[in-house]
């Protein structure tokens, strides 16, 4: 039975294409302060803005409760 099962769940893992298709590397550094920029991830688009001090600041400063 375990066999079966640890069978089953090697042909349902994800092949390494897949893998290296699920992993995107960033590096923030390239990213100006205040900038976007745009990257494409599994076919979608992913957006990062690096927030500038001030920014953080007026986040930071809202009252949450």
């Amino acid at each position: 039975m375990s066999s079966l099962i640890s069978q089953f769940v090697s042909i349902m893992s994800a092949s390494a294409d897949v893998l290296a298709m699920s992993k995107i590397e960033i590096m923030l550094s390239d990213i100006p302060e205040g900038k976007n920029m745009a990257f494409r991830w599994r076919g979608k688009a992913m957006f990062v803005h690096y927030r500038t001090k001030k920014e953080i600041d007026e986040e930071t400063a809202i009252e949450v409760s």
